[in-house]
């Protein structure tokens, strides 16, 4: 939470914060309209909801700064890779590249090694579970995501992240599956959990 030091100052970062909770309305609704017209199904008022919620969460927390512009990005582009993965179970490759676009906001000499090390200790694994039999692992494009984020948050954040979206994934599936009465073994987006588990780090 950023300081307030006068009355002056406080009104002034109210101001900029409705601004903010407009600019992600308005985002929110470009975007579900992109989802729509990419033939994804998308649920306009919790898209607006979720966008509004997250961005102001973002803005307390950085303030005006680079990284609440990084956290907007980011938030808009997991929304739309969410409702990708839901629809089709399927997010193209271009997702995990934007948030490592995004990555290069936080690109330090002295944030590099924990970035890198954040990345290799969620991809380990995963890669280490495709090669060895009987070659249980991740879709391709969870892999990839999970990677990404963890190279954008950083040891040990990417991994509480990527940990948390799995616990998010497995409690929400399971309380879904029982109330749908279907078969906990059915395949599901991941990709939307992983993103919630991101958002919340990225909030710490």
């Amino acid at each position: 939470m950023f300081p307030i030091h006068s009355w002056k100052e406080l009104l002034w970062k109210v101001i900029l914060g409705l601004l903010i909770a407009g600019f992600a309305y308005l985002a929110g609704c470009i975007v579900t309209k992109v989802i729509r017209r990419n033939g994804y199904q998308a649920h306009t008022k919790l898209n607006l909801i979720l966008s509004v919620l997250a961005a102001v969460a973002i803005y307390l927390r950085y303030g005006a700064t680079l990284v609440t512009v990084q956290g907007l990005f980011l938030l808009f582009v997991l929304l739309y890779a969410s409702w990708s993965d839901i629809s089709t179970m399927l997010v193209g490759d271009y997702i995990w590249v934007l948030i490592l676009a995004l990555s290069l906001v936080g690109l330090r000499t002295e944030t590099a090694q924990s970035m890198l090390l954040g990345a290799l200790v969620v991809f380990l694994p995963q890669w280490l579970l495709s090669v060895i039999p009987p070659h249980k692992t991740l879709g391709g494009a969870d892999i990839k995501i999970s990677t990404s984020l963890a190279f954008l948050l950083g040891f040990p954040r990417g991994i509480v992240a990527y940990l948390l979206g799995l616990l998010l994934a497995i409690i929400g599936m399971s309380i879904y599956n029982k109330a749908k009465q279907r078969s906990q073994r059915k395949s599901f987006a991941l990709v939307p959990f992983l993103g919630i588990g991101a958002m919340l780090v990225f909030l710490i």
